[in-house]
């Protein structure tokens, strides 16, 4: 449950909820993690650092005490999201905004309360060549012919110099895909047959932490580690340990993009080597299969969902970049089956129940900027997880309180409250207001208000 709303006891609360795989659970951070992280998306692109800092009253007014900024350094000058995540030069400041930009940015996050998060790409660099030509390059230098082989590294010499030369990254070239994703290839093949793969050199790690440096001196505090999984976990942590010894320390958490429950380990591996949480895609793995079955229906069968979900302080959230822009590659896609991009999110559909479920229960939450953008109920989730009132007797109740979830079309807004206890619990503030509210263990309580006034108490249907 969020302790931004007010919650004592929220981590054996959830806990109790999950289960206990001491090998899941991260120890406490040097620096409190945030409650809820803004994800600076626009529709198909990242929002720069002066959009951004006009937004910081607004979004610190609506319940916000994060937000991720995409990938800060020089990559290749184009408006692709994903050219942020293809870095030319770890020394320069530049694509969303000047190193100026980015100090005022954060001086405003300051003043508002607001932990300004940075991605961190370290696993590798830009793209110069496609897979068939690396492929082709390649087996010609095999069968005894270097000459192509030779003009590519020069291409990519020509990218990433004089900072970098061809002998800072890895070879042979092979590409990465199918098993290799997940089995110990995965730590030096190139993404896709594309991605410049890093090799892991005292000279890479100091380009990486004075990247970092830079970023703290600007005021970041907060860091997100992309693709960690295919960096050794040894690797990972050092990356680590210098954020947290940073003065002030840096909140730090990475992306493991590990959807296959049946392999915990691949988590687990990376959580205890780096001592930090780790993005959780079991769970809305869980529920956009569980929200696929649902649509057309009255609702989801969703009571089993504590068991599906990283046990922890970890990163939740029902969808971000890399699930809306690749569903069927992340296993998460919520929408219209065979849309690649999935922008809507209707009222009362099972989407928005899973954003209401997460934004109810997990500890930090990721919440992808378009989807609060165009979702009136998630923002009315958000603001309530940094509102306090009612939702006080709710956390001491050991419940949270979600504001509004339209049913349909044909009913009123609600205000729905979910009990995560393995017990039922009543709630006081339902109570004085002629309501004697008690929720069953692990369900939904759906009280109907219409016009903003409580007037009535629906069924408790167990999700």
């Amino acid at each position: 449950l969020p302790a931004a709303m007010g919650v004592s006891g929220a981590r054996d609360l959830w806990h109790c909820a999950t289960g206990t795989q001491t090998g899941l659970i991260p120890p406490p951070p040097p620096t409190p993690a945030p409650a809820t992280i803004f994800h600076s998306f626009r529709r198909d692109r990242w929002l720069t650092f002066s959009e951004l800092a006009a937004m910081l009253p607004e979004l610190a007014s609506s319940g916000f005490d994060a937000v991720q900024i995409g990938p800060a350094q020089e990559s290749p000058d184009s408006p692709g999201w994903y050219h942020r995540y293809q870095p030319k030069n770890y020394g320069v400041i530049s694509g969303l905004g000047t190193e100026a930009d980015l100090r005022a940015l954060c001086a405003t996050a300051q003043r508002h309360g607001i932990m300004i998060i940075a991605d961190l790409v370290f696993n590798h660099m830009l793209v110069v060549a496609q897979r068939a030509e690396w492929a082709e390059a390649t087996d010609a230098a095999d069968a005894g012919d270097p000459a192509a082989l030779e003009a590519l590294q020069q291409r990519l010499e020509s990218q990433v110099g004089p900072a970098f030369d061809r002998w800072d990254f890895q070879w042979p070239w092979f590409a990465m895909d199918g098993a290799a994703w997940d089995d110990d290839r995965r730590y030096e093949g190139w993404g896709n047959g594309e991605w410049s793969e890093l090799r892991w050199s005292s000279k890479v790690v100091f380009a990486h932490t004075e990247h970092m440096r830079a970023l703290h001196e600007c005021g970041v505090r907060g860091f997100r580690v992309d693709a960690a999984k295919h960096m050794r976990p040894q690797h990972v942590a050092t990356y680590v340990q210098y954020a947290h010894a940073l003065d002030p320390p840096a909140w730090t958490y990475l992306e493991v993009l590990n959807a296959d429950e049946s392999n915990p380990g691949q988590y687990e591996e990376y959580i205890q080597a780096a001592q930090c949480p780790v993005t959780d895609f079991w769970l809305p793995m869980f529920l956009s299969n569980h929200a696929a079955a649902a649509r057309g229906s009255k609702g989801a069968e969703w009571g089993d969902w504590r068991n599906h979900s990283l046990p922890g302080d970890h990163v939740c959230f029902a969808r971000n970049h890399d699930t809306a822009f690749n569903p069927g590659n992340c296993g998460i896609a919520y929408g219209a089956k065979g849309r690649k991009h999935t922008w809507s999110l209707p009222e009362g559909s099972p989407e928005e129940a899973a954003w209401a479920l997460i934004l109810a229960t997990a500890r930090t939450v990721l919440v992808f900027g378009p989807d609060w953008e165009q979702s009136t109920s998630v923002r009315e989730m958000v603001a309530l997880r940094g509102s306090r009132g009612v939702a006080d007797d709710v956390a001491r109740a050991g419940c949270a309180l979600v504001a509004r979830w339209a049913p349909s079309d044909n009913q009123p807004p609600a205000l729905v409250l979910v009990n995560p206890c393995p017990k039922s619990v009543t709630v006081p503030a339902f109570r004085e207001l002629g309501i004697a509210r008690r929720v069953q263990a692990g369900a939904w309580g759906v009280l109907v208000a219409p016009d903003g006034v409580l007037k009535q108490a629906g069924g408790c249907a167990a999700l």
